[in-house]
């Protein structure tokens, strides 16, 4: 059976540095789920670290939904 995880990745585009990736800790039936997951945690993270932030240090959010296989 394939499922799929959600990685984050939080960048700096002052820096070119992402700090480590985070994984949520949630199995996803189908891609689709992931990639709407990917959105809706990258949205709340920006709001998250707020407008003075996200600002001072260009901050931007990536994700990834890898395929895994479950037995």
């Amino acid at each position: 059976m394939t499922k799929y995880v959600l990685i984050l990745f939080v960048c700096s585009m002052n820096t070119n540095v992402c700090v480590p990736p985070f994984q949520v800790p949630t199995d996803y039936p189908d891609i689709y789920e992931c990639f709407l997951d990917g959105y809706k945690y990258s949205s709340d993270k920006i709001i998250q670290l707020g407008k003075e932030e996200v600002n001072k240090h260009k901050i931007y959010i990536r994700f990834h939904c890898k395929e895994i296989n479950v037995i």
